[in-house]
C-alpha cells in the first residue's frame, strides 16, 4: 500500500510545471466594432426628450489605425512570477497586472482601472489563445458618477511570440 500511496501524494503534491521566462507577443489588430445608442423619446417631466435606453454592437468592421488607434499591442509575461504588462504605442498608456489567469489553452486579464479625463472610468479585459494566437479585447467605459455602462469598444486580432535576436 506505501508503494502506491507515496507516489500518488507525491504526483499530487508537486507543482505543474510553468513557463518561467519572460514571454513576449506582439499581436496585430485586425477587426473592430463599438456600442452605439439606443435613444427612444420619452416624457420626462413636461418635456419629451431623447433619452438612451439601450447600447448594441454595430457590426465588424475591418482595423483602421486612424479611426482605431494603432493596430499593434506588445504583452510580455511570466507564468511563475503570474503578471502581464502591456505596451501601447503611446508608452504612457503602459501598464501592468497580477490579475492574470494562465489556463493551458487561454491567458485571460484584466488591467487596472484607469480614471479617464470625462468623468469616465475604463475597464480592459484581454483574452489571447495560446493554441492559435488569437486575441481578443474588450474596452469597457463607465461613468464614475454613477454605475452606469457608457460604451464598449472590441477587437480581435492575432498574435505571434516575438523573439529577440542578439548580436553576439
Amino acid at each position: 500500500m506505501k508503494r502506491l500511496l507515496l507516489p500518488l501524494l507525491a504526483a499530487l503534491t508537486l507543482p505543474t510545471v510553468v513557463n518561467a521566462e519572460d514571454i513576449t507577443l506582439n499581436c496585430t489588430y485586425k477587426k473592430f466594432k463599438t456600442t452605439r445608442d439606443v435613444i427612444e423619446q420619452k416624457l420626462v417631466g413636461n418635456t419629451i426628450k431623447p433619452v438612451v435606453v439601450d447600447i448594441k454592437f454595430g457590426d465588424w468592421q475591418k482595423h483602421d489605425s486612424e479611426i482605431h488607434g494603432s493596430a499593434n499591442q506588445k504583452f510580455k509575461f511570466n507564468e511563475e512570477e503570474v503578471y502581464v504588462d502591456v505596451y501601447f504605442a503611446n508608452p504612457k498608456g503602459d501598464r501592468g497586472t497580477k490579475d492574470v489567469t494562465f489556463q493551458p489553452d487561454l491567458i485571460a486579464f484584466t488591467l487596472p482601472r484607469k480614471e479617464s479625463y470625462d468623468d469616465t472610468y475604463i475597464i480592459d479585459n484581454y483574452q489571447i489563445n495560446r493554441k492559435n494566437g488569437n486575441f481578443s479585447r474588450e474596452l469597457k467605459f463607465f461613468s464614475s458618477k454613477k454605475p452606469l455602462l457608457i460604451r464598449v469598444m472590441k477587437w480581435e486580432g492575432n498574435c505571434k511570440k516575438y523573439n529577440s535576436k542578439t548580436l553576439f
